[in-house]
């Protein structure tokens, strides 16, 4: 149960009584800072998990996958998106100049989708492995 806080007399020390009147602005500090304190957590924990994700991503691409398209590629960056429930995975091709198409690319990273994800959550510790979508930059684009 809350305390109350009793208002009597509040009036001779101020012109007008506010709700946080009364309270210790030490307490209410430390609530909002506990609130950042979360948030700044939570964010650095996410790009913890996202740099596992990119390992072991990166680690399938260089030597599980036998699909010479894949091989051709790397791992720019993985992104919480919108948190570390799902992530946003983008490619590029590994050497400049190769001929990667990104559609046979998306193509073939939507088979494997699911070893690639079961790669994720053999590697890091979660009681569910992440949502991945991919992204690839830097390919051909097929013109019709």
């Amino acid at each position: 149960m809350k305390p109350r806080r009793s208002v009597k007399g509040l009036d001779a020390f101020c012109g007008e009584v506010h709700e946080d009147d009364g309270i210790d602005p030490r307490e209410s500090l430390s609530r909002r800072g506990s609130r950042e304190q979360r948030t700044r957590k939570s964010n650095r924990k996410d790009l913890q998990l996202a740099k596992q994700v990119f390992r072991a991503i990166d680690a399938a691409l260089r030597g599980e996958l036998t699909d010479s398209v894949l091989q051709e590629l790397e791992v720019a960056s993985v992104q919480p998106a919108p948190d570390a429930t799902h992530f946003m995975v983008t490619l590029r091709p590994a050497m400049l100049g190769d001929g990667v198409s990104v559609s046979a690319a998306l193509e073939r990273l939507d088979k494997v989708h699911s070893f690639l994800r079961h790669q994720v959550a053999a590697a890091i510790t979660r009681k569910r492995a992440p949502e991945l979508s991919f992204h690839v930059i830097g390919g051909e684009e097929e013109h019709p």
